[in-house]
C-alpha cells in the first residue's frame, strides 16, 4: 500500500470543511468573548460589534460543519 493512498480528494475536502468550520467556530467564540467582556466601543442595536461578528462567525462555522453532511445525504437519495 502506498503511503498516500488514503489522500483522496473526498477526504481532503472533508478535512478542509471540518478545519474551516472549527476555525470559524473558534474565532466566533473568541470574538463573542471579547465583545461580552471588553469595553464597548462600537455599539449596534444594543450590542458590541464583536458580539455581532462572533455570532456571524459561529453561524458560519455551524453552516460549514453541517453543510457537507446534508449535501452528501441529499446526493445519495
Amino acid at each position: 500500500m502506498a503511503p498516500l493512498d488514503w489522500l483522496t480528494p473526498e477526504r481532503v475536502s472533508a478535512f478542509l470543511d471540518r478545519f474551516g468550520a472549527l476555525a470559524f467556530l473558534g474565532l466566533g467564540v473568541l470574538s463573542l468573548y471579547q465583545g461580552l467582556t471588553g469595553p464597548q466601543t462600537d455599539v449596534y442595536f444594543g450590542a458590541d460589534a464583536f458580539v455581532w461578528v462572533g455570532i456571524g462567525w459561529i453561524l458560519s462555522g455551524l453552516y460549514f460543519w453541517f453543510s457537507r453532511h446534508y449535501s452528501k445525504g441529499l446526493s445519495e437519495s
